[in-house]
């Protein structure tokens, strides 16, 4: 679930569980005691805002690896068509950066670098994935297929 999100988001969505809870036991507490409730109503909303954010990051993110996944398989079964690969580079332009823990975001991120002539940038991606997980599959064929370095026995 938190695979795609950095640090601080996965802090924002506990933080905004815990809010939630004191809030709740504020509104418990003013019912026992017969006081308006309506002052804690805005904080609910922030709690919820919070608690929400990360879900959102986790699927604007998805959603733009989608259309970049579709733009790599654009380019990779036209490589000499030029809005292709603008269209790669505008996916990996929009994606930005990805979280360290995203394996299969950072594969996505050396594939497009690959595709658009930067094989520095997507070996570095490949290694950084391979030294998290040296048996990645998809890595180590991504590693052998554009022969980033010679492959091992």
């Amino acid at each position: 679930m938190f695979a795609r999100l950095e640090v601080i988001e996965i802090v924002i969505f506990f933080l905004g569980i815990g809010f939630f809870l004191v809030l709740a036991f504020g509104v418990w507490k003013a019912i026992q005691r017969g006081k308006n409730l309506a002052w804690l109503l805005p904080f609910f909303a922030v709690a919820l805002a919070m608690m929400g954010f990360p879900a959102y990051q986790s699927i604007k993110i998805g959603d733009i690896e989608f259309s970049l996944q579709q733009s790599l398989a654009a380019s990779e079964q036209n490589p000499a068509s030029d809005s292709a690969k603008a269209a790669v580079q505008r996916d990996l332009n929009a994606l930005g950066s990805v979280s360290s823990r995203d394996l299969e975001g950072r594969l996505l991120v050396a594939r497009a670098n690959v595709v658009l002539g930067d094989k520095k940038k997507g070996l570095a991606q490949v290694d950084s994935i391979l030294k998290v997980d040296p048996t990645h599959r998809e890595a180590l064929q991504l590693k052998r297929r554009f022969e980033l370095v010679v492959p091992h026995p």
